[in-house]
């Protein structure tokens, strides 16, 4: 069994959070004379709301007063000598046996730690998987969620560096704490281990990070695996359907992303491209070129980032399943084959005729029509080749026409694809997302077919 004697073992409160405070402490005199390590010591947390985020940050308050506090603390012990610090947050919860799993991690782990995961959540797991050690212990490269994790040695500056690299978060202005350690966890500068199961979760109540509300104590060993949730992709060329579709499932309850956006123009329904999906696709092929810019294994990281990412997120609020959309993924079929292993397509079919003439209306005053004609050509030769790469049951086409004309029987037709039931206000949303007066060209309508 390795040394592990912490120097210090502290709890990060806020002031306003004494009832926080006052729950941990009773969970640890809970244990008596078993409780295994150095009983915690309170640690002032920075309230990011009082003292204000920088503003290349768009983390919040809290999210910032989460990573001062956490720095603060590392900073301290680096100043007094600490060789083994232990953090908490006050909303970490012991379950009843944690006395006997964190003696049977113990009895387990290696002597050659640099730090500890006693709870958190496994990300980007297709790439950096948890590799066991043995039957108790495995190690792992990035973990979200800093509510009980542990330092030593040489390893606690090395974090200290990284967490005060302003130049390098700034690339990254999303990040949380969290984010920048699970950063250093990927390049591997040390090793890094966690239970085979997580055994310390976080209590219900509401976050002081992110403001949400969670019900029970969370110990992200029940909820489902995200790597393996189904990741629905709209296949569909510009100005075909694609974001109306998109709507579509958003609606019944298919997560497209968090931050939505794209191309509106006159149709005040279009859009449902998560901002970081279509930032990767715009940097692979910046439209209208069909040149790619950036090397394969870049596109396939960056998709399976991307689809990681939000299935992480979709997993913390209970949902099942989400997708991607955004024309330019035509040209992405092996990427995304090779970047997630439970693709689902829904193709969005409209006359390769009409989707030009409607694109060459939309990007008049930026493209030339010539321009547009061999984008979307192309575009839909790449499609056809994705599509036949996929297995038949694991796609579905809808005709453009049909969507619009039969709109119940294209929806029920997705339901029944894509295993959902949604609820009756879901439906709903979906059934009256589809209006027919924001089609942008009708070809037969111009007398041009």
């Amino acid at each position: 069994m390795p040394n592990l004697q912490f120097d210090r073992v502290v709890c990060v409160n806020l002031d306003r959070h004494p009832d926080r405070w006052d729950r941990f402490t009773a969970q640890v005199r809970s244990f008596a004379d078993r409780w295994p390590m150095p009983i915690p010591q309170r640690v002032r947390a920075i309230d990011g709301e009082r003292v204000g985020c920088p503003g290349w940050l768009n983390i919040g308050g809290g999210a910032w007063g989460c990573y001062s506090s956490h720095r603060r603390v590392i900073e301290d012990a680096l100043m007094d000598g600490v060789e083994q610090l232990m953090i908490f947050e006050d909303d970490a919860h012991f379950p009843e046996d944690f006395v006997e799993q964190y003696q049977r991690f113990l009895h387990h782990l290696p002597a050659d730690w640099d730090g500890l995961y006693l709870g958190g959540q496994h990300l980007h797991r297709k790439v950096f998987p948890p590799m066991p050690v043995n039957e108790a212990c495995v190690r792992v490269r990035n973990v979200n969620r800093t509510h009980a994790f542990a330092l030593r040695g040489k390893y606690i500056r090395r974090v200290y560096k990284h967490l005060c690299d302003y130049a390098e978060w700034i690339k990254c202005p999303n990040h949380h704490i969290d984010h920048r350690l699970g950063v250093l966890g990927e390049k591997d500068a040390g090793i890094i281990y966690a239970p085979d199961k997580w055994i310390v979760g976080q209590a219900g109540g509401v976050s002081a990070v992110s403001g949400k509300r969670f019900g029970n104590p969370r110990d992200w060993n029940k909820l489902p695996e995200a790597a393996h949730m189904p990741f629905v992709v709209v296949i569909g060329l510009h100005s075909s359907g694609s974001s109306c579709i998109a709507g579509v499932l958003h609606k019944l309850g298919v997560s497209m992303g968090q931050r939505l956006g794209g191309h509106k123009g006159k149709n005040p329904k279009g859009g449902f491209e998560a901002q970081g999906l279509a930032r990767l696709c715009e940097t692979a092929y910046p439209f209208p070129t069909l040149v790619r810019k950036i090397p394969t294994k870049a596109v396939v990281n960056g998709l399976r980032k991307h689809i990681q990412f939000n299935a992480a997120h979709v997993t913390r609020n209970g949902g099942r399943i989400h997708g991607g959309k955004y024309p330019h993924l035509c040209l992405m079929g092996p990427e995304l084959a090779r970047a997630h292993d439970d693709l689902l397509i829904v193709h969005i079919n409209r006359p390769l005729d009409e989707s030009i003439a409607s694109l060459q209306e939309r990007a008049a005053d930026k493209h030339d029509a010539d321009t547009i004609d061999k984008l979307q050509r192309i575009l839909w030769a790449k499609k056809h080749e994705l599509l036949a790469t996929f297995p038949a049951d694991r796609q579905i086409a809808i005709e453009y026409e049909d969507l619009l004309g039969d709109t119940v029987r294209q929806v029920d037709r997705l339901i029944a694809f894509l295993k959902i039931e949604p609820t009756d206000e879901q439906l709903r949303a979906a059934l009256d997302h589809v209006d027919p007066a924001c089609r942008r060209f009708n070809l037969q309508a111009a007398g041009v077919a």
